[in-house]
């Protein structure tokens, strides 16, 4: 039922932001619920494994999250650039030379996961630096922020756990803070972007 859930939840921000469709965060969310489409149609017709998804999800993740900072929180278009360039080399490089596409590349999401960390942070300090928002509750850019740092920070904090997993016993552990944990941190996420995508964008 939580996976079924889980799955089924990017739904929630699409539905509530169809008004906000120029936002990048809607169409993260449409990236979400495809990618959650293809994973078993990739385990079941082509007998491959789901790690490729994951590892393409996480280029176009990262690259919706920066686009949605873009004009937020860099002062400057050549440090967004800069950094989006250098964290999507990094990521394919890393996949292409070391882990391969077929294995999820744990080390390059765990980078991506502290950048969304950083950025959510930084917009948060946007926001008390420029004093444009009365009302908290009522901005849009204040609840993607804690979307984003709430499931980052979670997600972050579980990738690191898969780091010291050896035992099985700890294998038993991780797939049920999966199946719970992340799953939940996921739920929790596309309801705090549907609330966020359901406000007016802030001026």
């Amino acid at each position: 039922m939580l996976l079924l859930l889980s799955i089924l939840s990017p739904l929630l921000p699409i539905i509530a932001g169809l008004r906000r469709r120029n936002n990048f965060l809607w169409w993260y969310a449409v990236c979400s619920i495809l990618n959650e489409g293809l994973v078993p149609v990739v385990r079941r017709c082509f007998q491959a494994e789901v790690a490729i998804t994951s590892n393409l999800f996480a280029l176009c993740e990262c690259c919706l999250i920066f686009l949605f900072y873009k004009n937020k929180v860099f002062p400057k278009g050549t440090l967004f650039y800069f950094w989006l360039g250098i964290s999507l080399s990094f990521f394919i490089t890393l996949t292409t030379f070391d882990t391969g596409w077929f294995r999820l590349n744990r080390l390059g999401i765990s980078v991506f996961l502290i950048e969304y960390i950083g950025l959510s942070i930084w917009g948060f300090f946007t926001i008390l630096r420029q004093q444009k928002i009365l009302f908290l509750e009522q901005s849009s850019f204040f609840w993607s922020n804690i979307a984003i740092l709430i499931y980052s920070s979670g997600a972050f904090f579980l990738f690191l756990l898969t780091i010291h997993i050896k035992t099985a016993a700890d294998k038993a552990t991780l797939i049920q803070l999966w199946n719970t944990l992340f799953l939940s941190l996921n739920i929790l996420k596309n309801i705090l972007l549907a609330i966020a995508l359901s406000k007016k964008e802030d001026a």
